[in-house]
C-alpha cells in the first residue's frame, strides 16, 4: 500500500523540530498575517482522518483549556478505498507519538487521560474517559475521540477562550489553537507510519 506524505516539505521541517513527544520545536519566525492554519487532511492511501475541537465544552463537561491548561483535540480515523476491509491498520493510543504543532512551530506534548482526570472532579471525569480517543484495528466505521496535550511551562502561555498566548526567548505571539497540526502515528502492516492533519475549524 502507498501512503504519499501531504504537504511533504512543510511537515519534514516540522518533524525535526519535535523528534519525539516531550520535545519543544524550534522558532520558526513570525507567523504571515494571512495565514489561515494547515490544510485538513483527506486521503493517505486509505487512511482517512480529520481533527478538531469538537464542542469539546460540552462532550467533556468542562473546558479543560481554561481549567487544566490542557488543549483537547477530536480525532476521527477510518479507512476508505480498496483494501479497506483486508488492511491490518491499527490506532495503538500507547504508541501514537501524538504531538500537536501551534501555528509558531511549538511542540506540545500528550497527556494521557488518566492524567487529565487525575484534576478533574467525579462529575467531569467519566465524560472524559467515555469521550477519550480508544485505539483499535481500523476499519470503514470511523474510530472517534479526544486526544490531549498540556501547554507548559504554565509561564509561557496566557489562555483566552481558544486565543494562546505564547513567549518564547522574549518574543511574544498571540495564535489560535485551531490552527495547529496534529501529528500520529499508526501501525501500518506492523510498521509505523507518520500521519499529519491540520486541525478542522
Amino acid at each position: 500500500m502507498s501512503l504519499r506524505p501531504s504537504f511533504l516539505p512543510l511537515l519534514l521541517l516540522i518533524a525535526t523540530a519535535c523528534s519525539s513527544a516531550g520535545v519543544k520545536g524550534g522558532e520558526f519566525g513570525a507567523l504571515a498575517a494571512h495565514f489561515g492554519g494547515f490544510p485538513p487532511q483527506t486521503f493517505e492511501g486509505i487512511v482517512h482522518a480529520s481533527a478538531s475541537f469538537g464542542d469539546y465544552e460540552q462532550d467533556l463537561g468542562i473546558d479543560l483549556l481554561d481549567a487544566q491548561r490542557v488543549v483537547p483535540v477530536k480525532l476521527k480515523v477510518l479507512l476508505r478505498g480498496e483494501g479497506q476491509d483486508t488492511a491490518q491498520i491499527q490506532a495503538i493510543v500507547k504508541s501514537m507519538n501524538l504531538r500537536l504543532f501551534l501555528p509558531d512551530g511549538t511542540c506540545i506534548p500528550p497527556v494521557s487521560v488518566d492524567d487529565v482526570v487525575a484534576h478533574t472532579s467525579n462529575n467531569a471525569t467519566k465524560r472524559i474517559r467515555q469521550a477519550s480517543f480508544r485505539g483499535d484495528l481500523l476499519g470503514v466505521e470511523p474510530i472517534v475521540g479526544y486526544v490531549f496535550f498540556s501547554l507548559e511551562p504554565s509561564s509561557a502561555f496566557e489562555i483566552k477562550g481558544r486565543t494562546i498566548k505564547h513567549k518564547r526567548n522574549g518574543i511574544l505571539r498571540t495564535m489560535d489553537a485551531a490552527d495547529s497540526l496534529l501529528s500520529f502515528d499508526l501501525e501500518v502492516d506492523s510498521l509505523s507510519q507518520p500521519f499529519f492533519v491540520g486541525l478542522q475549524r
